[in-house]
């Protein structure tokens, strides 16, 4: 096919490896040194947002030579369009290799050392990935010593002031984001990266997510809500060491995160595999078991459609001011869903009417906004179990739609008094204003 099996007079085609997006990958043959190389070509019609994260990609590669992230050749622009070559790998990433066979503790830590080594470099440099996950993990050969980080597509260095992220446009994967990351804030520092780096290592030792769901919605607000189980929990013979270890990474605040993959890095080389002494006792592990809570309730809302209602509803002073006036904490999650959370602090019944209020509170100020009301109950020491509550409600959410009613779980309608009016539509239990405004 003459020019067509040739990018940039350069490299010889041999083949289609992938395509997705706006981009696709080729195995091609480099004219200059003769070596097989991967060459991504952005084509077609590329929005401004991808041909940014595309030259962004390049350029980041092009300061880096580390044998854990994937050599960069060269790039530039053809007449099919921009491209990037890098390295030719042969083997797996790593979510292909965790679907065949599980890594062995000493094959773990020898991947995830590297991938420290490498995003520590990154680190120094002032840079975060901002989407480290098993499908950014290649592993040459399948061999876990010759791992490589890839895919730095929305990566960012930290002295960026631009942000080129469309409003609802999720950056990043979220069973791997920093809570941070999941509310959408958009200054994430290198600690985003070191909670990502602690999802994979738990998933890697476990075979589990840290943090799953059923919906996006699930999952973000999970990484808020929910602490992942201790990896001895579901894996006995991982030492006490690297299970506090694992359990720092994932701190839900970032100053109880190691600073850096550097320090990451560093922690892993105390850290041993299998089963040691137990740990000393850390801040951390101290936070798990202090607050005694008797109700915690969630309030979840989709976004509006149109990104102009989104900004506008989110910046609404009257929305936050009425979420505030009970109690409620308002977080907006990535794909800008609304979360709402109110703990408990007198009785379950009371702790449920100051949920309602808040709910009808955001049902008055946008009332097409669908809105739904779940809790979690029960006298105990620790965090109430979120898990199961958020599912229900992000299930709850999903079959809602602008009905002009706020939906709410049977706990929440348990504890209601006759203040409140629930009603059952279609098998959904609901609730309208209350019949009485002196609370």
């Amino acid at each position: 096919m003459g020019k067509a099996h040739i990018i940039a007079d350069r490299f010889d085609v041999v083949g289609l490896a992938g395509a997705g997006g706006a981009a696709s990958v080729y195995r091609a043959t480099d004219r200059h040194s003769g070596q097989t190389v991967a060459v991504k070509v952005l084509r077609g019609n590329p929005s401004a947002e991808d041909i940014e994260r595309f030259a962004r990609e390049a350029a980041l590669l092009a300061q880096f030579s580390h044998p854990a992230i994937v050599r960069y050749v060269t790039h530039g622009r053809e007449e099919g369009g921009l491209y990037l070559a890098m390295e030719w790998l042969e083997g797996m990433t790593l979510s292909q290799r965790l679907a065949r066979k599980a890594l062995s503790i000493d094959e773990t830590l020898t991947l995830v050392r590297g991938l420290a080594e490498a995003l520590g470099c990154a680190h120094a440099r002032g840079m975060v990935h901002r989407d480290v996950k098993p499908g950014n993990i290649f592993l040459v050969d399948g061999e876990a010593e010759k791992v490589k980080l890839l895919d730095f597509g929305i990566a960012r260095l930290r002295s960026a002031s631009a942000e080129i992220t469309r409003t609802g446009i999720v950056v990043g994967t979220p069973g791997y984001m920093a809570p941070e990351q999941a509310r959408g804030d958009r200054d994430i520092d290198a600690r985003g990266d070191v909670f990502s780096l602690g999802c994979v290592l738990f998933r890697c030792l476990t075979g589990k997510s840290a943090f799953a769901g059923a919906d996006i919605v699930a999952v973000l607000t999970k990484v808020l809500l929910e602490d992942a189980p201790p990896v001895r929990s579901l894996r006995p013979d991982v030492s006490p060491s690297l299970d506090a270890l694992v359990a720092q990474m994932l701190a839900k605040r970032p100053a109880d995160r190691p600073t850096d993959a550097n320090e990451v890095l560093a922690a892993l080389g105390g850290a041993s595999g299998s089963r040691d002494a137990d740990p000393p006792t850390t801040a951390f592990a101290a936070s798990l078991t202090t607050d005694e809570r008797r109700m915690m309730c969630i309030l979840l809302s989709r976004p509006p459609s149109d990104a102009a209602s989104q900004e506008a509803l989110v910046a609404s002073d009257t929305l936050r001011a009425a979420i505030a006036a009970q109690g409620g904490r308002l977080d907006v999650l990535a794909d800008r869903s609304m979360l709402v959370t109110l703990e408990g602090t007198g009785t379950p019944t009371d702790s449920a009417a100051r949920a309602a209020r808040c709910a009808l509170a955001i049902h008055a100020v946008a009332p097409s906004l669908p809105v739904v009301l779940v809790a979690g109950e029960g006298e105990m020491k620790g965090r109430v179990a979120m898990g199961p509550v958020i599912d229900r409600g992000a299930a709850l959410l999903g079959g809602v739609d602008a009905s002009g009613a706020v939906r709410i779980d049977e706990v929440i309608a348990g504890f209601l008094d006759g203040r409140f009016e629930v009603r059952i539509d279609k098998g959904l239990l609901s609730i309208d204003r209350p019949t009485e405004r002196r609370w």
